[in-house]
């Protein structure tokens, strides 16, 4: 029996192949993008940056290994920059929860005191507004400390 044989790709079907994967990483990032607005505040914008530039690094790598047909030092190299860039963007969100639980806690303890006294401090409402506060809560606080 004969084998059949595939016959080699075209560069518009390479294209295809790159963009279905590359419509996907919208997809995840848009999603990711969304959900962790509010952290953002807390991020540290160069590791984040450092993290996103990498990511596209890797996405330039991607295209030459799927569509040109480069050798597999760029999908290693791909490998490593998602790797190095999904790390980074992991630790500046470990990062951004913490710091926003920290500035969540200062809000409750300026909270308390806004709303322990009668007569209204217009110093604690400002460092109110000026940490980007919202009405805490603190059974909400204690709730999610049980899940660590």
């Amino acid at each position: 029996m004969s084998e059949i044989q595939a016959l080699p790709k075209t560069v518009e079907e390479k294209k295809n192949e790159f963009q279905s994967v590359f419509l996907a990483y919208i997809i995840f990032a848009s999603i990711a993008a969304y959900t962790c607005q509010p952290l953002i505040k807390f991020a540290n914008p160069s590791v984040l940056g450092t993290g996103g530039v990498l990511l596209g690094v890797c996405i330039v790598s991607l295209y030459r290994f799927i569509v040109l047909g480069s050798s597999k030092k760029s999908l290693i190299f791909c490998y490593v920059t998602a790797m190095l860039g999904t790390s980074a963007i992991f630790l500046c969100t470990n990062h951004a929860l913490e710091a926003s639980k920290k500035n969540d806690a200062q809000c409750l303890i300026l909270q308390t005191k806004f709303l322990a006294d009668n007569s209204p401090d217009e110093k604690a409402a400002a460092a109110f507004s000026a940490l980007g506060c919202r009405p805490q809560y603190p059974e909400k606080i204690d709730y999610f400390d049980r899940f660590r």
